[in-house]
């Protein structure tokens, strides 16, 4: 049948009153509320502005994944139809968002308003009276969480623990079979569906703050009470749906504005991500547009063990690790410290008791007894918390750190040749990039690229880089802590050839803290692959060794490293480098390079300094 003949037909069977004779219907179908229920959204290199929901049973006419206007008409359609479904099948129990907004937009559908049990008691039991948007801090071990996470807490109306409530979490369906790699790789490319699921908020909590070790902020939003049930309709109707889940756009971050873009008319956030939604990006967005209320903060098992080893002497904290490891618990290990650091020293061990168990490896048989035998001992002692054993908030979050892209111009000398070289970083952060707000010690960039122009007008791709990460965690008292690096992509080494070569690098080490700054020993891979290096490749290994420091001022890096390479002594590659970064502000920053590569008798130094901007 022609398309407009059956247009024709849905419209002659809604329409009934005078009033939906004067209304535009046609223009109804593009009002941009209207748009934010179905999803109709472009991020990416999408052509059409079309749906973003993939599930066919989310639409009520065959084409409305690509025709808001017959999806309008097929909405309105059933809801005055009068066909034989169960009453939860029904299209006012199926979308109550979208029969709240048009009954407001057309009254007469009001009294097509129909008593909806399934959903009814699924509201009553979320009770919603507040929305927080919770933010779980970047986690490096996993790669659709090294930005950070998103996901909803709904408070319960009267409820005083925020565990009890709810949680709306929007997530990637992946296949468990596929290995961290073919993860990566489908999850760039939208190969896995993503689903909202509701859950017991305390299920989260112990998600990410035990057995993941993240931090959680949870931001209070400035909804009024009609927009969170709104909300709450529109968690319904998209619960049992999915979209394409990509890392970079559609991810967890990028849905929620639009779950928050669909509660009201008045909010308009997702036109702001179109190419890549970063999920403390967003937060700023939400902070610009008025809508935090208040900002709560939840420390993990791991920042709570730090906090109390922080105010213990090392014993102190080499006991705590014997009363949780030892077979036989001897509390009269404690007889020689005053109550207030037995105390402390109970706190911790009880701390790392968690720890361990949340972790799930650990061997240690008799952990649950004795993490109760801990608590009875520390119930014993006649004194309370004090302030030492409250983990302090940090002094800046996550959303008030640099922006996440950076644009870097650079001036410099390559040997004998000068250059002006830019470079582009679209995500995330590096060792020298001002601190506050993000991991320490940590780097993790993604998709970065420089270019040099050298002074006789040749135009070089300096490097590529598809993923370049640094988890430089100190060993602590208690844990044992792995610093470890990966990068591969494509980059210019002249001492090698002087043509962009790909480039796969590992390493694996331990870091230490220090007075000031830190220390890192690794042992790293180092490979080379280009058909004008000798048997067209290079491949070696050897110490990498750096220090860092981290302040607010600035910050320095200095490494060395050598390349054992099997070809024999003259193939060996050395690196020396030293970078000085110093922070002008939040968005500007100056920095200064020296580097020094020898090999084969020969040597390549390069010096630069560059303005970098952060936006």
């Amino acid at each position: 049948m022609n398309i407009c003949l059956v247009r024709l037909f849905l419209l002659a069977v809604i329409v009934f009153s005078p009033s939906v004779f004067c209304l535009d219907l046609a223009k109804l179908s593009q009002e941009r509320y209207w748009l934010d229920l179905l999803h109709y959204h472009k991020a990416g290199f999408s052509i059409k502005n079309q749906s973003q929901v993939d599930d066919e049973n989310f639409f009520l006419a065959i084409n409305g994944k690509f025709d808001p206007h017959a999806e309008l008409l097929a909405t309105l359609s059933a809801f005055k139809s009068t066909n034989e479904l169960s009453i939860d099948s029904r299209a006012q129990c199926r979308f109550p968002a979208r029969f709240y907004w048009l009954s407001e937009k057309i009254p007469e559908l009001r009294q097509y308003k129909l008593s909806c049990p399934e959903f009814d008691t699924w509201q009553a039991t979320l009770s919603p009276e507040k929305i927080y948007l919770v933010f779980p801090a970047a986690y490096l071990n996993s790669p659709s969480s090294m930005y950070g996470h998103t996901l909803f807490r709904v408070k319960k109306s009267g409820s005083t623990n925020a565990l009890l409530d709810y949680a709306v979490n929007y997530a990637a369906n992946p296949d468990p079979n596929d290995n961290q790699l073919v993860f990566s790789y489908k999850g760039l490319a939208g190969k896995y569906p993503g689903v909202f699921s509701v859950m017991p908020y305390y299920q989260k909590v112990q998600e990410y703050g035990a057995l993941e070790s993240r931090d959680i902020w949870e931001y209070e939003l400035d909804l009024k009470p009609e927009e969170v049930n709104q909300m709450v309709r529109h968690i319904w109707e998209m619960k049992n749906s999915y979209m394409d889940y990509y890392f970079f756009t559609e991810n967890c971050a990028y849905q929620l504005l639009s779950m928050l873009d669909a509660s009201s008319d008045r909010i308009s956030l997702i036109h702001h991500f179109s190419f890549r939604a970063i999920p403390t990006d967003t937060i700023r967005v939400l902070g610009r547009a008025g809508l935090i209320k208040s900002t709560q903060y939840r420390p993990s098992t791991l920042t709570e063990m730090a906090s109390l080893q922080s105010n213990l002497a090392q014993s102190e904290i080499e006991l705590a690790k014997r009363l949780v490891e030892e077979q036989i618990f001897k509390p009269e290990l404690l007889g020689r410290y005053l109550v207030a650091e037995q105390a402390k020293i109970l706190d911790l061990a009880y701390q790392y008791s968690r720890y361990l168990a949340a972790k799930k490896k650990s061997k240690i048989l008799h952990l649950g007894a004795r993490s109760i035998k801990l608590l009875s001992a520390r119930s014993k002692l006649s004194i309370k918390e004090d302030e030492s054993t409250v983990v302090p908030t940090p002094k800046y979050r996550d959303d008030q750190g640099h922006a996440t892209q950076r644009v870097e111009i650079e001036l410099g000398k390559h040997v004998q040749d000068e250059y002006l070289g830019i470079n582009y970083r679209p995500a995330y952060h590096d060792l020298l990039d001002l601190p506050e707000g993000y991991i320490t010690n940590s780097k993790l960039e993604m998709f970065s690229f420089g270019a040099r122009r050298y002074r006789q007008g040749e135009i070089k791709l300096q490097n590529f880089s598809f993923i370049d990460i640094r988890s430089l965690t100190p060993v602590s008292g208690l844990l044992s802590s792995n610093s470890w690096q990966v990068k591969f992509g494509f980059e210019r080494k002249s001492i090698l050839a002087n043509y962009p070569m790909f480039n796969l690098a590992a390493g694996y080490g331990r870091s230490y803290n220090l007075a000031l700054g830190q220390l890192t020993f690794m042992l790293n891979l180092d490979t080379y692959a280009h058909k004008r290096l000798d048997k067209g490749y290079f491949v070696g290994a050897g110490p990498h060794i750096n220090y860092l420091y981290q302040g607010s001022a600035f910050s320095l890096l200095a490494e060395y490293s050598k390349v054992f390479n099997e070809q024999g002594a003259t193939k060996h590659l050395t690196t020396y480098n030293l970078e000085l970064a110093y922070h002008l502000n939040k968005e500007w920053q100056l920095r200064l390079n020296g580097k020094s590569e020898q090999a084969s008798r020969a040597s390549s130094d390069t010096i630069a300094i560059a303005l970098v901007h952060y936006f």
